[in-house]
């Protein structure tokens, strides 16, 4: 039973709970700068002229904003978006843009500690297949994390 346990994990040692316990000292700060950092990537997003829509709670222009702010301390860490680009090049337009990237990682999953981005049609929805993805939009859209350590600038 004990090779079980420490080997899936139902309990940790000392040591990591030790170290789990010091992250939570600190996890209000982290989590206050993650969405400040999260609503400064939104705000940049939805003013720029490349991207045709943005998601994010505490945007005005998000259809549930008033319930968000209602509800939640902050708006979150992961900001979704769509480049404002025609279906038939919508996934050359996407990767040329991750191409680009040089501070932030690309990713099939948002949960980490960096700044990372995502492209759903061929990564995490890329099952979906072509048949459903023009009505769902994946072919265009982007799943952001900007919760890194750095600080966003525009």
């Amino acid at each position: 039973m004990q090779k079980l346990m420490r080997h899936t994990g139902p309990a940790i040692s000392a040591f990591n709970a030790w170290i789990l316990l010091k992250g939570l000292e600190t996890l209000a700060i982290r989590v206050e700068h993650a969405n400040a950092s999260a609503q400064r990537v939104a705000e940049f997003l939805e003013s720029h002229p490349a991207v045709s829509w943005v998601r994010y709670p505490y945007l005005t222009s998000h259809p549930q904003y008033d319930l968000a702010k209602r509800q939640m301390s902050g708006g979150g860490t992961v900001v979704t978006f769509a480049l404002d680009a025609p279906e038939s090049v919508a996934k050359r337009r996407a990767f040329e843009v991750l191409d680009k990237l040089r501070l932030i990682d690309i990713s099939n999953n948002l949960g980490d500690a960096k700044s990372l981005i995502t492209h759903p049609a061929t990564t995490t929805h890329r099952a979906m297949g072509p048949k459903v993805e023009p009505r769902s939009g994946w072919a265009t859209t982007w799943c952001a994390s900007p919760s890194g350590w750095r600080t966003p600038t525009t």
